[in-house]
């Protein structure tokens, strides 16, 4: 199934972990988009049907024989990026990526991610890449402990060699879980437990620095988002202007998303997709392509981890 006469129109693409009970509870502030062409643009995807095809299995990635999670695509809308967990090959979570000509054909191309990252006798999955494709963030799991860890190459076509783990935020407990940053990697979100100051067992936390290059600085609780559920899987759009994520405060988990006008402010109320449910299941791990055309999610049927699949929906005119 592909999309027709679909709008073109910007946002962005962008997922469970650990800190001291010291840390502020606050509404985000994300200033980086204030005054810039991102700042100007509206909310793409809202709880109407209407403006969205019905969400399709996104059958060129997915297997019979393993669990498909953390879609993330490119900014150009080429590459889609994703952890395949548990297949005939590999019981550990690998990265992968499946690739395309252009960005409304489908995917012809699915490979493990170059170089040795996958080399490791642990799960390696939920990942962000960079604009320019030279810096992967991703959840690193050996053990039962999940830790925030970033990948970095000289050029976007060399194999992903280099790792580091995001040290001042994994000493904070050892619950961290799915990065997603903006695109000028100068703000973190990720989910986190056992931080001290939780308002749920998992909630969203956001971490900033000044530049790429720095450490985060101690990360805040989103408490205009969060609920006494599992609040995880976050994803914020370009502008700022719009948090995604999913939660199981009905019960499964769902998916949500919480806007704001305000780049700088806190957000308002979570309003339920209520169009990206999976009935008798659990929907998570949003993702929205750069361009707005696109959403991509983790669909599973209750109680059944091999039909943990990528789905997609497509805006329409």
């Amino acid at each position: 199934m592909r999309r027709t006469g679909l709008t073109m129109v910007l946002a962005a693409c962008a997922p469970l972990a650990g800190g001291s009970a010291a840390f502020a509870s606050q509404g985000v502030n994300m200033g980086a988009y204030r005054g810039t062409p991102l700042a100007s643009h509206t909310l793409l995807v809202g709880p109407t049907p209407g403006l969205w095809t019905e969400p399709v299995a996104l059958v060129e990635a997915n297997l019979d024989t393993a669990e498909e999670w953390s879609p993330t695509l490119s900014p150009d809308g080429l590459t889609l990026y994703f952890g395949r967990v548990r297949s005939e090959d590999s019981y550990y979570g690998r990265l992968f990526q499946a690739t395309r000509a252009e960005p409304t054909s489908h995917f012809t191309s699915i490979t493990e991610v170059p170089g040795s990252l996958n080399d490791s006798p642990a799960h390696v999955y939920s990942q962000w890449v960079s604009p320019d494709g030279q810096r992967i963030y991703y959840t690193y799991q050996p053990d039962g402990v999940f830790s925030l860890w970033v990948s970095e190459r000289p050029s976007a076509s060399a194999p992903w060699t280099m790792a580091r783990d995001l040290s001042h935020l994994n000493q904070l407990a050892d619950r961290l879980h799915t990065p997603r940053l903006t695109p000028d990697e100068r703000t973190i979100f990720f989910s986190a437990a056992d931080v001290g100051g939780e308002i749920g067992g998992y909630d969203i936390w956001m971490a900033t620095r000044p530049d790429r290059k720095a450490s985060f600085d101690d990360p805040v609780n989103l408490v205009g988002v969060n609920t006494a559920s599992n609040d995880v899987h976050a994803f914020v759009s370009a502008d700022g202007r719009a948090l995604y994520f999913a939660s199981d405060r009905n019960g499964p988990y769902q998916l949500f998303v919480a806007k704001r006008d305000d780049p700088e402010g806190p957000f308002g109320e979570a309003l339920h997709l209520t169009l990206f449910d999976t009935p008798e299941g659990n929907s998570s791990f949003p993702c929205l392509a750069r361009d707005g055309s696109e959403f991509y999610f983790m669909h599973e049927t209750a109680g059944d981890r091999s039909t943990r699949d990528i789905w997609v929906s497509y805006r329409i005119d």
